[in-house]
């Protein structure tokens, strides 16, 4: 069983005000999420250079 500690006031303080900046209404991401989904690059990779072993 882990020793988890509670969060201190300053954490408890950060967590609250970000959760009053993002934007819950927009599921896009959670969705992206469930299907594997990470980000996007903005250049394109060069896969010619990869070596696979």
């Amino acid at each position: 069983m882990p020793n988890w500690k509670d969060a201190t006031r300053f954490t408890e303080a950060a967590n609250k005000a970000l959760l009053n900046e993002l934007s819950w209404d927009d599921t896009q991401d959670f969705e992206f999420a469930s299907r594997g989904f990470i980000a996007s690059l903005n250049e394109p990779v060069d896969l010619s250079r990869l070596v696979v072993a």
